[in-house]
């Protein structure tokens, strides 16, 4: 009888430990998953706001890629009146620069952060009822985001060359957390591919409700043409048995295909017609700084 009352009990037991377990598995109320954010076209379009949002960080789009290492060429240039390295190690448009200047780190983590955020988002629409209805809008979105993407890992290469690259997001990749590093011609001929695949399925800046503001179709076409323009030209090449040695500059072989999509993406954008650039010189910056925003110039 003993036996019998200690099993009951035993089993009463467990099954408030189950019971327990289940009452302690809930979800938290500030995480969304993707059927919450992609569940709309609102909150889909929030979603992709959040990879423009990430463009406009100071490490990267919004300051240094401007003001920090692209300076000193054709167009523009800065001085420095000091014999002496500069002692925040980070002037690198004057290639006096020391090996652990704080700003590439800040613009690799800021990078790679809306990278992986773009990441999210093309993963996140492309599997919604919307994008396999081929919706136009989300067909459009998609195409910016990975426009968004193509444009991030393309200065990435300019900078660094070769580079971690993967078109998966995060917590997609399980326990392998740590990116690959991929060749720097492998990386472009991808993203280009990419890019000629989703932009036919976008717009014109002219029938965007922001316009130029966002990726359009003529920007789409323009960042194939530049990253081919970047595929097809010389880079400092490692010498991997020697990680010493200064490298050698050198194209690949087919460098001569991409200059052909360059002139082939270049002439699709000027035989469209949908920009006139007639504005006076002077007016372009004018209006830009009176925030006056033409969608046909």
């Amino acid at each position: 009888m003993m036996n019998k009352i200690k099993l009951i009990l035993g089993t009463l037991f467990l099954v408030s430990l189950s019971s327990c377990d289940d009452f302690l598995d809930v979800s938290s109320d500030s995480k969304f998953d993707d059927s919450y954010v992609f569940g709309t076209k609102e909150e889909i379009n929030r979603a992709l706001n959040t990879v423009y949002a990430y463009i406009l960080s100071g490490n990267t789009y919004g300051g240094k890629f401007y003001t920090t290492y692209a300076l000193n060429n054709d167009v523009e240039f800065t001085t420095n009146s000091s014999y002496i390295q500069n002692t925040s190690g980070n002037e690198y448009k004057q290639f006096d620069a020391t090996q652990n200047g704080g700003d590439l780190n800040s613009t690799w983590s800021d990078a790679y952060r809306c990278i992986e955020y773009a990441n999210n988002f093309i993963i996140g629409a492309e599997n919604t009822e919307l994008y396999a209805q081929r919706d136009t809008t989300i067909l459009q979105q998609v195409g910016e985001a990975k426009c968004l993407r193509a444009m991030n890992y393309h200065d990435m290469v300019v900078l660094f060359g070769d580079i971690p690259f993967s078109l998966k997001r995060s917590y997609d990749m399980g326990d392998n957390l740590v990116m690959p590093l991929a060749d720097r011609d492998s990386i472009l001929s991808v993203l280009i591919d990419d890019l000629r695949t989703v932009a036919p399925d976008m717009r014109f800046a002219r029938d965007l409700s922001e316009g130029v503001e966002r990726a359009s179709k003529e920007f789409c076409w323009s960042l194939i043409a530049r990253m081919a323009m970047t595929r097809a030209g010389y880079s400092l090449r490692p010498d991997k048995g020697n990680p010493m040695a200064k490298g050698t500059m050198e194209r690949a072989s087919d460098y001569r295909d991409y200059y052909d999509i360059a002139r082939q993406y270049c002439d699709s954008v000027i035989s469209s017609g949908t920009h006139n650039l007639t504005k006076a010189f002077n007016k372009v910056f004018i209006d830009e700084c009176n925030y006056v925003v033409t969608n046909n110039d």
